[in-house]
């Protein structure tokens, strides 16, 4: 068990944490704030290969606290305002590992533990309207491994995987448990806030996209951070292409029953499968 050294608490005066999902805008998001200085540096600083590269897990977390410690030193702005985004699984790994490491933790509820760790937290919750077009757009990556370009290179993508020259496959199945699974982290996080009566701060994907500069604005005067009437770059290329419109279309056309019915089907079929192999 760690014993937090308060003197990197302390240098935190403000903290917020970018609620996200994949595919919500939320890289486009933080890479605009983290221009700016006095809002920090916020990226996915306890993403689960950032912890593996450092050999930091759920089950092994004895180098998570010097970790934190660092995390914090680098991408804090001088003013002392932190950052960091997570998606809803990133912030479950996150609390176990506290609890796990930090003595003053073992027992703390998970505002507690986010308030700890990250003095005077705010919430930013980000996510897309359509949900189906968040959904493709997830598939189309997973496919391609191209899940970022930055806009200042476009030849310049960051992948998930070593790129290769790839037929893109219509997959229904794969969208719709993509769907599913976006909706029901939407609603962890709103079950989050509404259980800890948190007032957060609600980005919609569309609305920032349009009113840019507005979104920014409105965002940094929530987290009480003062700017000039400076305009903000969008930083990222948009990856959506005639592909994402074609597979919104062609899913449409489907009955979304047929492909809950399908996905239910294979799941008691693999279920049936594995119990007779475990009997046998």
């Amino acid at each position: 068990m760690k014993t937090v050294d308060n003197s990197i608490r302390n240098s935190i005066k403000n903290s917020y944490i970018i609620c996200s999902t994949g595919r919500s805008g939320s890289t486009l998001f933080c890479r605009t704030l983290g221009t700016i200085e006095v809002a920090g540096n916020p990226r996915e600083h306890f993403h689960p290969r950032l912890l593996s590269e450092r050999a930091i897990s759920v089950d092994n977390p004895e180098y998570f606290y010097d970790y934190y410690c660092k995390v914090i030193e680098e991408n804090s702005s001088e003013e002392g305002v932190f950052g960091v985004k997570m998606h809803w699984d990133q912030l479950q790994d996150f609390l176990v590992i506290c609890r796990s490491c930090i003595e003053e933790l073992k027992s703390a509820s998970n505002l507690e533990v986010i308030n700890y760790m990250f003095p005077n937290t705010k919430f930013i919750y980000i996510r897309r309207g359509d949900i189906l077009k968040q959904a493709i757009s997830t598939e189309v990556a997973y496919q391609t491994g191209t899940w970022t370009v930055p806009k200042q290179n476009a030849d310049v993508a960051r992948y998930s995987k070593p790129q290769k020259t790839r037929i893109l496959l219509f997959n229904p199945l794969g969208i719709y448990r993509y769907k599913w699974g976006l909706q029901k982290m939407n609603n962890q996080w709103k079950s989050f806030f509404e259980e800890n009566s948190i007032g957060f701060y609600e980005v919609v994907y569309e609305e920032l996209v349009a009113s840019f500069d507005k979104s920014i604005h409105d965002v940094l005067d929530f987290l009480g951070i003062k700017t000039d009437s400076q305009t903000f770059d969008i930083p990222t290329k948009k990856l959506s292409n005639q592909v994402n419109k074609r597979w919104y279309f062609y899913y449409r056309a489907i009955p979304e029953s047929l492909i809950k019915n399908y996905s239910n089907f294979r799941v008691s079929v693999r279920h049936a499968l594995m119990k007779k192999y475990q009997d046998s």
